[in-house]
């Protein structure tokens, strides 16, 4: 339902022409059917402006997508709401799942990448560099990570080079947060020199232009919504080519439609669903067309064809690994299990097993991985044991008795004989008893 002046600009003949304009430049069908809406922005862009209807009409059509009037309208129907931090829960699998996850394959290049697409004010860019730097700054110590966040606001990248913030932004953190990052100023929230270092801002249109370059992160939220279907299957095209092999993409929570796993593989956790970028498919060959028939010339018979080793998916991955940690080859065993986690992504097992190899190498990695397998498997009880024992040697004993806790509850009235997943002939009340032994208390 428009106002009472867009109402009277629904019946402009330049009306027509400006919603055609708007919905070309930025891809945005969403405005295809809200007349209304779309009618209420036009006319606060008309008023700012000082021009009728009509002369911007013409305006638009001489600037042919390049020009200031085409960056008002482009700016007056992109205004998107945003705030540090939204969706919580995305950050938390950010912070659990896939940071650690690219800080143990980048390790040998010690470079990471992330591109915020449609990032509206930068308030998605800086979130996650506050996070790296709180969360992450000894392991990212030395290396080069970059944060390029892209849109087609000129408006909303100006205030995200600004990096200046009115309380409505900030309202979703700690007061501690607050004031270690932020720097007061005049009512509002600058973000501090430290978390902007390594984040940078660029024009970019998602659905006319190719990626801006290549990623371990992609997040692309609450964008592909406002697309059509031809349009949203050509950006996620386009997310792919932008990740690096196995890279992680981020999307809405009402952006998990079936298109998207046709192009990444999914990665169900309890709050929300990460994606990955699938293994490109090799061609098939084209079939070979048989040669002319020729008269049969007597041959001696073949010797019998030599028998061909089993492959490498034949192998039993569990028992490969068990013998590399039993050997004490941690790297190998961690790099198998990261490929066994790859093929199998809601297998809980590879993870598992990957926190176990861990161990010898970085404990924080270790925890990582057993709580990606207790994501997938939240009942996974030696996950749970796995954790207890590092946090007491940690002297941490609060997660440890959160997860000994869940352990014991998980463990209560199964019979004590029963052997546990993942455990050999380990049993419920082996572990139990293991787990009281160790205890969750200094």
């Amino acid at each position: 339902m428009a106002t009472n002046k867009g109402a009277r600009l629904l019946s402009d003949p330049a009306f027509p022409v400006l919603k055609e304009k708007a919905i070309a430049l930025t891809g945005l069908s969403y405005w295809s059917d809200k007349d209304g809406p779309l009618a209420d922005l036009l006319v606060q862009l008309l008023e700012r402006l000082r021009v009728p209807a009509g002369a911007l009409a013409r305006r638009l059509t001489q600037e042919d997508g390049q020009g200031g009037a085409t960056q008002a309208l482009v700016d007056a129907v992109t205004v998107g709401e945003t705030f540090f931090f939204r969706y919580r829960e995305q950050f938390e699998a950010l912070e659990q799942v896939v940071i650690p996850d690219l800080i143990e394959r980048n390790r040998p290049l010690r470079t990471l990448s992330v591109w915020s697409a449609g990032c509206s004010n930068g308030a998605e860019a800086y979130s996650l560099s506050i996070l790296l730097n709180r969360r992450f700054a000894v392991p990212l110590a030395g290396w080069e990570v970059a944060i390029l966040g892209t849109d087609i606001n000129a408006s909303a990248l100006a205030e995200a080079n600004a990096a200046l913030y009115g309380d409505w932004s900030v309202r979703d953190l700690s007061e501690d947060v607050l004031h270690e990052c932020f720097t007061p100023q005049g009512g509002r929230w600058r973000v501090k020199p430290a978390y902007r270092q390594g984040v940078r801002f660029a024009p970019h249109n998602l659905a006319t232009q190719p990626p801006p370059g290549r990623f371990d992160l992609v997040l692309c939220r609450n964008v592909l919504m406002y697309f059509d279907g031809e349009t949203r299957d050509r950006v996620l095209l386009s997310l792919r080519e932008a990740l690096v092999e196995s890279g992680w993409l981020l999307l809405g929570h009402a952006e998990t439609q079936p298109a998207v796993a046709e192009v990444f593989a999914p990665l169900v956790l309890p709050d929300c669903t990460l994606y990955r970028r699938k293994a490109a498919q090799k061609p098939k060959p084209a079939p070979v067309r048989p040669p002319a028939a020729r008269p049969p010339v007597a041959r001696p018979p073949a010797a019998p064809a030599a028998k061909a080793p089993p492959s490498a998916e034949m192998w039993d991955l569990e028992a490969c690994v068990r013998r590399l940690l039993d050997r004490g080859e941690f790297s190998v065993a961690a790099t198998r299990c990261r490929a066994w986690a790859d093929a199998h992504p809601l297998d809980p097992a590879p993870h598992y097993f990957l926190g176990l190899a861990l161990e010898h190498l970085s404990e924080d990695l270790a925890i990582a991985a057993f709580r990606r397998a207790l994501f997938l498997a939240p009942n996974l009880a030696l996950a749970h044991f796995s954790l207890l024992r590092l946090f007491v040697r940690r002297g941490e004993y609060g997660p440890a008795r959160r997860h000994y806790v869940s352990m014991m509850a998980d463990l209560a009235g199964l019979p004590i004989h029963q052997p546990l997943p993942l455990g050999m002939d380990l049993t419920v009340g082996e572990l139990a008893a293991a787990a009281r032994r160790l205890g969750p208390s200094p």
